[in-house]
């Protein structure tokens, strides 16, 4: 395999590292961890749609943030990883802005034009839909992400 599918592995990776270093920084700070109603499991997108997942994180211990991005076609197949990490506070709210800011550049950056966003934040997806006002501290990355859309065909 080239380069690409080597780099391709290595962003994977490194991303699937944040996610791990986020939940061993946060085991046990909660007495009582309720388990989901309902298995939390990928849906595809619509079809000739790509679906871009994203999170954010807030590594408290070190005083950083990361997000990561993950792209896949509607087989499930990723076509393509990011991992970020920002050497600044955030606050968890701050970071899932700053997720979805760092997927719509990254999906504009690969070339993608039809996708379907996917975060965990419903205070962020809300304020996207005009369906509630964000924290001030939000707005302008918001902002940001609604002008960058238009760069979407749907």
């Amino acid at each position: 395999m080239g380069i690409k599918g080597r780099a391709g592995r290595t962003v994977l990776r490194n991303a699937m590292h944040l996610v791990e270093e986020f939940r061993a920084a946060n085991e046990g700070k909660t007495e009582h961890q309720a388990e989901p109603v309902f298995p939390i499991s990928w849906r595809p997108p619509t079809q000739g749609y790509y679906k871009v997942n994203l999170d954010g994180a807030v590594f408290s211990n070190t005083k950083q943030a990361g997000a990561g991005v993950i792209i896949r076609d509607g087989a499930g197949e990723v076509i393509a990883a990011l991992s970020k990490k920002w050497k600044c506070t955030l606050g968890a709210i701050e970071a899932e802005a700053k997720a979805l800011e760092a997927g719509v550049d990254f999906a504009k950056d690969v070339g993608i034009r039809e996708a379907e966003f996917e975060s965990d934040s419903l205070l962020v997806c809300n304020a996207l839909q005009g369906l509630g006002s964000p924290p001030s501290s939000v707005m302008n990355v918001l902002d940001g992400v609604m002008n960058q859309m238009s760069h979407f065909r749907q």
